[in-house]
């Protein structure tokens, strides 16, 4: 048993007895957090932006001197200087570095040390600002006032900021609440124009396949028409051709025919000839 919990013996459990916990086992009630967007985004915010303490950063310079005094005081013993003369030039060292310190004539900033919470917002404070200086970006900027050149429906926020006036930010939320549903509005425009050119397209697609099956009709019907011409004119050339060859045998069956049958019909002839004169 360990702080209360577990068996008394091990004896008869099968184990050993060593209480542990379950690290596979997953409270999700516990684990459970409860995310606030603006309030997170304005605690990361201050976090990134909170200014270093002046005081502490002013000891933390101090302290830079006082090594500079120490390095300089171990110099001069090791030279073989008076304790008396070392504690008085020391003094007077310190003096001079404390005044330069206060002019701004002497930095230590690099000196100081970096694993230092209050160095750490310095140096960081000084990386935005050669940010700022490189990207142009005035002190008093207000972050999102770039977007009123984007879309100057909205009102400036410069001026909210400045005002702090509550019937202002109202406004400039509802504004916001207003360009969110057009958006919306103009996104379904846009997918009910999608929509209708796809079936206009397929609409032309077919009138273009109904016109290439007419046309298709058209000359089949032309070819058709012309066959049928074409065998018309096989048939007369054919019937033609019978009547020139029934005249051909029948000038054949006339040379064919005896001396005697043409010179009756030429007597015959005549004779009928004779009776009408007469």
């Amino acid at each position: 048993m360990y702080n209360g919990v577990g068996v008394q013996t091990a004896r008869g459990t099968g184990t050993n007895g060593y209480v542990q916990a379950n690290l596979s086992h997953v409270m999700l009630s516990r684990k459970r957090v409860d995310y606030n967007a603006d309030a997170d985004l304005a605690r990361n915010e201050a976090m990134l932006t909170k200014k270093p303490d002046e005081a502490m950063i002013e000891h933390s310079r101090k302290r830079a001197v006082e090594v500079k005094c120490t390095e300089f005081e171990m110099l001069m013993e090791s030279k073989g200087f008076e304790p008396e003369e070392i504690e008085k030039k020391v003094g007077d060292y310190r003096k001079v570095l404390l005044s330069q310190l206060a002019n701004g004539e002497l930095n230590v900033d690099d000196e100081l040390d970096a694993k230092n919470s209050h160095v750490k917002q310095l140096n960081a404070m000084g990386e935005r600002d050669r940010f700022r200086s490189a990207f142009g970006i005035k002190e008093d900027y207000v972050p999102g006032s770039s977007m009123q050149n984007m879309n100057p429906t909205l009102p400036d926020l410069n001026a909210v900021v400045e005002t702090d006036d509550k019937k202002a930010l109202l406004e400039l939320k509802a504004k916001k609440k207003a360009d969110k549903k057009l958006r919306k509005k103009l996104k379904k425009e846009k997918k009910k124009q999608k929509k209708r050119e796809k079936k206009e397209k397929a609409a032309r697609k077919e009138r273009e396949a109904q016109k290439e099956k007419d046309k298709s009709k058209k000359r089949r019907k032309d070819s058709s028409s012309d066959s049928s011409s074409a065998s018309d004119s096989e048939s007369s050339s054919s019937s033609s051709s019978d009547s020139e060859d029934e005249r051909r045998r029948r000038k054949r069956k006339e040379a064919r025919r005896p001396e005697k049958e043409v010179k009756k019909e030429v007597d015959s002839d005549d004779e009928g000839t004779r009776r009408r004169n007469r």
